[in-house]
């Protein structure tokens, strides 16, 4: 049976034991979660530094794609079959039929689709000054332009203005995503017509490389993406508003734009902001490049991979510490214990 002068000694040694061990179990948390942040504060840092070399590199090449594309309606425009054909027809709004029966329209329509071709383009089409197209690369085809008004595309209102048009949207015949982009067409120093060329989404998709990236327009609309089912989906502080419902059904072929899910990640120990994507589990880190002139946003993401891992290494380390700091503090109390019983 323990003498009570062993108990006294027991409850003693505990009343310094139980605080020590309690405070370097603090230590030990505190150490730990210092450590993660820094770890992943270290790896954030690392990523973000890649994320904007990859952002800028991606950025470089859409412009210089684009850039060059946007000489091509200028070239376009100073032909002179182009510029006769809209003298001749520079009021006409007549049908698709009607236009096809017209010889110098059949044969500039021949002539864009030979340029088309050469250029790689999808469309080029020729607007008279009411906006009506008197032809098109795409003439005879189930997607013809041609009798197709566009006076109220804004590539057509910014041409006619005499100035360089571009426009983000889905093609009026087609369907399709593109990039629409304009000239003014001049004769005697008057503008009489607007030439323009599409470039459907899917060329310029590639431009994009294996990153999971996305272009929206100036409303904050995906428009070019390599991930599906963010396509014709809106960014968080988009400008829908300023567009009514008939406008969004014109350039969309929808009234109703659901939002792309895209929130802080509140949980990660970090300064940098890293968000919640979609239903993905783990963290995102984003870049944009705004297109200051066209209204063309690149918006790049990148996974944040690798914080598990470190969460899961340092859990082992508070771990190894707690128990190596007991062991340390047993010993420590045990030999003071014999010391403190060993004769003088």
């Amino acid at each position: 049976m323990q003498s009570p002068r062993g108990l006294k000694q027991i409850i003693r040694h505990l009343a310094i034991l139980v605080p020590l061990l309690a405070c370097w179990g603090m230590i030990a948390v505190m150490m730990g979660d210092w450590l993660v942040e820094d770890r992943i504060q270290t790896l954030v840092e690392a990523r973000y530094k890649i994320l904007n070399t990859r952002v800028d590199a991606l950025g470089y090449n859409l412009h210089q794609r684009i850039d060059f594309l946007r000489a091509l309606p200028i070239h376009f425009s100073y032909d002179n079959e182009v510029i006769d054909a809209v003298r001749v027809h520079g009021d006409a709004t007549t049908s698709t039929a009607l236009l096809l029966t017209q010889p110098d329209i059949v044969a500039l329509s021949r002539v864009l689709q030979r340029e088309a071709n050469q250029f790689t383009i999808d469309v080029v089409f020729v607007l008279n000054a009411n906006g009506h197209c008197i032809a098109t690369s795409n003439f005879g085809t189930s997607e013809s332009l041609l009798g197709t008004n566009y006076q109220d595309r804004d590539y057509f209102k910014t041409a006619i203005k005499g100035q360089i048009g571009y426009q983000l949207l889905l093609g009026r015949k087609s369907g399709k995503p593109g990039l629409f982009l304009s000239s003014p067409i001049t004769s005697d120093g008057h503008i009489i017509g607007v030439v323009a060329i599409r470039i459907d989404a899917e060329q310029l998709a590639p431009l994009l490389g294996i990153t999971d990236s996305f272009i929206t327009d100036e409303y904050g609309v995906v428009i070019i993406t390599r991930r599906p089912s963010l396509f014709l989906r809106a960014m968080p502080n988009n400008r829908l508003d300023e567009l009514p419902t008939e406008a969004r059904m014109l350039r969309y072929k929808k009234s109703e734009v659901h939002p792309i899910n895209l929130s802080r990640w509140t949980g990660m120990p970090t300064s940098a902001p890293a968000f919640h994507f979609e239903s993905e589990a783990i963290p995102f880190l984003i870049v944009k490049q705004d297109g200051a002139q066209d209204g063309m946003v690149l918006h790049v993401l990148d996974p944040l991979t690798g914080i598990s891992d470190i969460q899961k290494d340092v859990k082992k380390l508070k771990a190894a510490a707690f128990i190596t700091g007991t062991a340390v503090i047993f010993r420590g109390a045990h030999g003071a214990k014999r010391s403190a019983t060993s004769p003088a």
